[in-house]
């Protein structure tokens, strides 16, 4: 039996015999039992509220490795300095046609200067992303900012530093950007987790994380066409392409600041003990873990591969379409896709808890190929915003999805599946799809048409993806 509670105080635990929490007034005779629930729920309704707000402002579990630590302060530079990783992918999609006319760069040069501020991210996350607590997160993040500030000053001085071939300056500069990327991206996402631990408050904060990252392709592309806007001469001391990359240094100065004076908690892979050999057998052996890393290549060239030459691809269409825009009109198709993208991550919930990930997957592949490949074949204004819309909308979760299949089906593998999978998206996109579209880009002839082709290739690769998401579907259904 249990033992009678101490109504009197003493040395036992204080509990009420009279079936009411503390906090809860006693209703007056009479009143009932529904007094009694009413007054339980005001309680609990206040408690949940107040344990959500403070969820929600990051004051939460301040104790053990979270003592110190300033939750809010963190998740804003978090933010901050994701924008600047995105900000490098608008702006250099911006400068690419700028570049290419500039140092008589082809397509397939310009192609590996753009690909590099992609693979390099896949370096920087797959040495630095597992290494965070053994370097430790402040480091890395001056690493990161040191990178973010090097490599747009590389690339702007490109001809005074390597006068006999920009070229190679302008690749390692945008090399060392990349770098930067990846070195946030290996920060941010195992501090966001660790900082606000409770599950429905880390799914909601890694939502308003990442939206920033289209958020900031669309303010990268946004502000690089209205420098177009202002004229300023090629011949310039200071060119339009130049002042692009400057976009880059200013995010990177904020985030910079943030993290300045902060304490790093350490990564909830530390606090866990998971040794690394176990990842590694539960990530390789396992079917599953290939196909989506497959997937996850073919994905990501469909959703960042055409954003690498979107400028110069739509730039002819948009001008027929809208010659009031001028040139460089084509990086509006990449700010609008990335803005539709960055409202339809943040709702990304509701549609979640309707359609399987398989599903949202299937349906990924079959828009983005049909949008992608029927922006190729218009000229219309009204066309090409269907289709950008199609696109976009297709692409949209394919990034998110598949991190979250692969967290599900390769669950051994941990952050090393994670990490490889979504290293290997920039990869793929940096060391294949995008010098791969500058080459069959140059075997067409070059210029619009022969970035279109490139574009259809791409668009036909979501056939494959529908091959292997349905592989996975049926293989789910019979180990269900």
């Amino acid at each position: 039996m249990r033992a009678a509670p101490n109504r009197l105080g003493g040395s036992g635990n204080l509990t009420r015999l009279d079936g009411f929490e503390e906090g809860v007034p006693v209703p007056a005779p009479g009143k009932g039992v529904a007094a009694r629930e009413r007054g339980r729920e005001r309680t609990k309704g206040t408690r949940e509220k107040e344990k959500k707000e403070m969820a929600e402002n990051g004051s939460v579990a301040q104790g053990g490795g979270l003592t110190g630590v300033n939750p809010g302060r963190l998740f804003l530079a978090s933010r901050v300095s994701l924008i600047s990783t995105s900000v490098v992918f608008g702006v250099m999609s911006s400068i690419i046609p700028q570049l290419t006319k500039a140092y008589s760069l082809s397509d397939a040069q310009a192609g590996w200067i753009g690909g590099a501020t992609l693979w390099g991210f896949t370096i920087a996350i797959w040495i630095f992303g597992p290494m965070c607590d053994k370097i430790g997160m402040g480091l890395l993040m001056r690493v990161a900012m040191f990178c973010h500030l090097i490599g747009p000053l590389v690339m702007m001085f490109a001809e005074k530093l390597t006068p006999s071939n920009p070229f190679i300056a302008l690749f390692v500069g945008g090399l060392i950007m990349a770098l930067g990327n990846g070195t946030v991206q290996g920060v941010v996402n195992p501090l966001v987790t660790t900082i606000f631990p409770d599950e429905s408050t880390r799914v909601q904060k890694m939502n308003l994380l990442h939206m920033w990252f289209p958020g900031g392709i669309a303010i990268g592309g946004v502000l690089s066409f209205l420098i177009d806007k202002m004229g300023i001469s090629a011949e310039a001391a200071f060119t339009a392409w130049q002042m692009k990359l400057v976009l880059v240094l200013i995010p990177t100065v904020a985030y910079g600041i943030l993290f300045t004076g902060q304490k790093f908690p350490k990564t909830e892979q530390a606090e866990s003990g998971q040794s690394f050999g176990d990842m590694c057998s539960g990530t390789f052996g396992t079917l599953a873990f290939w196909l989506l890393f497959i997937a996850m290549g073919i994905s990501a060239s469909i959703e960042l591969g055409p954003g690498t030459w979107m400028t110069k691809a739509m730039t002819e269409s948009m001008g027929k379409a809208m010659p009031s825009l001028g040139d460089g009109a084509g990086v509006l198709v990449l700010v609008y896709t990335s803005v539709l993208v960055m409202v339809m991550r943040l709702f990304a919930g509701s549609l979640a808890s309707k359609i399987s990930p398989i599903g949202m997957l299937l349906l990924s592949a079959v828009l983005s190929g049909v949008g992608l490949f029927g922006l190729t074949k218009v000229q219309g204004g009204g066309l090409i915003l269907v289709l950008a819309t199609v696109y976009a909308v297709g692409y949209c979760y394919f990034w998110p999805t598949t991190l979250g299949v692969t967290s599900m089906w390769v669950r051994k593998g941990g952050s090393l599946a994670l990490s490889i999978v979504n290293g290997w998206g920039n990869a793929a996109v940096g060391l294949i799809a995008a010098p791969a579209m500058g080459f069959i880009s140059d075997k067409n002839g070059g210029g619009t048409e022969g970035m279109m082709v490139s574009f259809r290739y791409v668009a036909a690769s979501a056939v494959v993806l529908l091959v292997i998401y349905g592989v996975l579907a049926v293989s789910n259904k019979k180990n269900a």
